[in-house]
């Protein structure tokens, strides 16, 4: 479910000359009976709206009051969001001539042509109020509210987000809320600004075109309609120019090889849907990910997926899930479990937006792979970062839409994920290397991107090579010249410590071969320091000033074990 809620005007939009036709109110119903919600976002005062419509109970949420006032039908409960207008200010409207006042809990209403006065009233007391037009209608409102902030007050009310809520509206003061949903609609008889600035324009007027939001809604989630207004995902640039996909829905696999700045690429997409209010879980097995809401789990704490769930279940809350203490035979598993909670939150709210697999390989390789978390649209909204695509399963590749290939081996990259997925590959586009390859799947050509500058060494991730348990796969192994060893370093930490420990001819025969500077640059993903190791094997140093200068080079650089 990508709309979870719609938040509709009342006054020129819902009702018609203040009457509701029966359709209208069945459409809520239907939209309600659909597991969605439904926000009525008006100018009115509560008492003034009962009198004229008394079936408020169709609705979850009622924000009043141009949305300084949030009522709950269910409960019969009212919120104030703002003070009570200073009697000052009445005080000196009426004493100005102003003899047509409406004085709610948070706001003042009046009429044309008083516009004047109420702007001359509000800078003489020198009080934080603005003048808000709804038609002939003249609303002074405290500064800093209007139908978008109330909403979003409406939405976290009940756990949902703008990012996935449908605004409708015919008038002025619906502007604020319908560009903060995800989508704004204007009925047909709304005024040329407010049709201007929304994504869609109904062929209905008034209820008529909430009716025929809500049943496209319901029937295919309105998936023919996209918004326009938002500026999408930026990939990077293509010919100098900006290329974007829509900040909801694509499937996008970053792949390269170990030390390609993957994960700051992936970081960078990440920091604009965060900016833009989308909901994303990382899943993160090597803590390379700091940028995304709540942290969960650590190097000696597993993450519980319960607990990640319960932080998505806060609208505008990320999380980041940490795999660190995660045995990686057990990794696939445990994201087996969290991907179904949260297939399940999805089908719910719409969210998370946004789900960020680092270390794809590991996790999502045949025969499992779990195609049903890739089916239709649990599998949108997905980010896929690995060091080769032919590990993953063919149900993960199959909703792929777009393809960024980082580092060395692009066109090898590319192949493999046609290989992979059993399509034509098609033509690679020649360029230079420091920029990447981006196929949009199903083009006949890539095009070569440039991404910007991106981290390339993870140095910047001290503590968890120093103390974190790698794997069997990344870990090092002092074997000995004869191969009678077998001594086992899983971090940095361990490696210190064997280091110091082996005898001399062991130390000497792992250095002058390189394994020190391969390990470091190819499972570590320290280049800089993989080159150091290299000049120590080139230096003629006796095993202990080899080792002692070894170990200090990895202490300057890494945080040195607890």
């Amino acid at each position: 479910m990508r709309y979870s809620a719609v938040a509709t005007d009342f006054d020129g939009t819902f009702a018609k000359d203040g009457i509701v036709s029966d359709e209208t109110i069945a459409a809520v119903q239907d939209l309600r009976a659909s597991g969605r919600k439904c926000i009525l976002v008006t100018g009115r005062r509560l008492p003034e709206l009962r009198s004229t419509f008394p079936h408020l109970d169709i609705f979850d949420r009622i924000v009043a009051e141009n949305g300084v006032l949030l009522y709950s039908p269910a409960a019969g409960r009212s919120r104030s969001l703002v003070p009570s207008p200073p009697d000052r200010l009445v005080e000196e409207l009426i004493r100005r001539g102003v003899t047509s006042l409406d004085v709610g809990e948070g706001i003042v209403g009046t009429w044309q042509p008083y516009e004047e006065i109420a702007l001359e009233v509000i800078r003489d007391l020198g009080i934080e109020f603005q003048v808000v037009f709804n038609k002939g209608a003249v609303m002074l409102v405290p500064s800093g509210h209007n139908k978008g902030t109330g909403l979003r007050e409406a939405l976290e009310d009940l756990d949902l987000s703008l990012r996935n809520t449908v605004g409708i509206g015919d008038a002025e003061n619906d502007h604020a809320f319908l560009t903060a949903c995800e989508l704004g609609v204007a009925v047909a008889n709304a005024l040329p600004a407010i049709k201007q600035a929304a994504d869609i324009v109904t062929r209905g007027d008034h209820g008529g075109g909430v009716v025929e939001v809500i049943h496209q809604l319901i029937g295919d989630d309105l998936s023919g309609w996209s918004t326009a207004s938002g500026a999408g995902l930026g990939l990077g640039e293509v010919d100098g120019a900006p290329f974007r996909v829509p900040a909801w829905g694509p499937v996008i696999l970053i792949v390269g090889p170990s030390g390609a700045g993957k994960s700051s690429y992936a970081a960078l997409l990440l920091s604009q849907l965060l900016k833009g209010e989308y909901q994303c879980c990382v899943i993160d097995p090597e803590g390379d990910y700091d940028v995304a809401g709540t942290a969960i789990g650590s190097i000696g704490l597993q993450p519980p997926a319960e607990l990640v769930v319960d932080v998505l279940r806060q609208p505008y809350e990320s999380a980041t899930v940490n795999l660190l203490a995660v045995p990686v035979r057990e990794r696939q598993q445990y994201l087996h479990q969290l991907l179904g909670m949260l297939r399940e939150l999805r089908a719910l709210t719409g969210r998370p937006h946004w789900i960020v697999i680092d270390e794809a390989h590991h996790m999502l390789y045949p025969p499992l792979g779990y195609p049903e978390m890739f089916k239709g649209d649990d599998g949108r909204g997905l980010i896929v970062v690995t060091v080769d695509a032919g590990h993953l399963a063919k149900a993960v590749l199959e909703t792929v839409t777009h393809v960024v290939a980082l580092g060395d081996g692009q066109r090898e990259a590319i192949e493999s994920f046609c290989g992979g997925r059993e399509i034509a590959v098609p033509t690679v586009t020649s360029g230079s290397a420091e920029l990447a390859t981006l196929w949009p799947v199903g083009t006949p050509e890539t095009m070569k991107l440039r991404v910007g500058p991106l981290e390339r060494t993870r140095a910047r991730h001290a503590r968890k090579y120093a103390e974190a348990d790698l794997g069997p796969s990344r870990s090092f192994y002092f074997r000995g010249p004869t191969g009678s060893l077998n001594l086992n370093a899983r971090n940095l930490a361990a490696f210190i410590d064997l280091a110091e420990a082996v005898d001399e001819a062991t130390w000497l025969y792992h250095l002058n071969r390189g394994d020190y500077s391969r390990w470091l640059r190819d499972c570590i993903g320290d280049y800089e320091l993989a080159r150091e190791a290299e000049l120590l094997a080139r230096g003629n140093l006796s095993a202990t000033e080899s080792r002692m200068a070894m170990t200090s080079r990895i202490l300057r650089r890494y945080a040195p074990p607890a």
